[in-house]
């Protein structure tokens, strides 16, 4: 598996596609603070179940580390995922 990614400078996606098919995606705008936030995460129904979800909030994670950014995370799957896993959370913008 292979996360791909799109960024421009308002946003972007972070996604898996598998012959033509976008399989995975976790979409994100960048807002005026800089901060990225995660608005959508998305799986194709025969490839949930397997991690990508969670891929994919990872990659973004890595992105958001290597560009010196914060994460608010709206989309609820983001959320889960970033709240149960502590070694995500250093990324989290204040409140």
């Amino acid at each position: 598996m292979n996360i791909e990614h799109n960024h421009t400078e308002n946003g972007g996606s972070f996604f898996v596609q598998e012959a033509d098919k976008i399989t995975a995606r976790l979409d994100y705008e960048v807002n005026k603070e800089a901060v990225i936030v995660l608005t959508h995460t998305e799986v194709t129904e025969e490839k949930q179940g397997n991690g990508l979800g969670e891929d994919l909030v990872k990659e973004s994670v890595r992105f958001a580390r290597k560009e010196n950014k914060k994460i608010v995370a709206q989309c609820s799957f983001a959320k889960h995922v970033i709240d149960e896993n502590k070694e995500l959370q250093d990324v989290l913008a204040s409140k």
